[in-house]
């Protein structure tokens, strides 16, 4: 039983883990469209930013992927 439990946590753990880095990358992708925002069409930078803006975003939807994964598998494993 002490086992089970362990392997709950340590899952529960890998879930905040993932959400953790989420909440991260989300306020990242926020700070970068505020930026992209400010800057005008002339401006070297919109490219990058425009970039950095695509990868943030597919970062974060692979991750709420990720997260909704892992919800359902730990909800299974804690009805095993």
């Amino acid at each position: 039983m002490r086992i089970s439990y362990k392997r709950i946590r340590e899952r529960e753990e890998t879930l905040d883990d993932l959400r953790r880095r989420r909440r991260s990358t989300g306020a990242k992708s926020e700070s970068a469209e505020k930026k992209l925002a400010k800057m005008g069409p002339e401006n070297k930078g919109l490219p990058g930013q425009t970039d950095l803006l695509e990868k943030l975003r597919q970062e974060m939807r692979s991750m709420d992927t990720e997260i909704v994964m892992e919800e359902s598998k730990l909800g299974d494993f804690k009805r095993q």
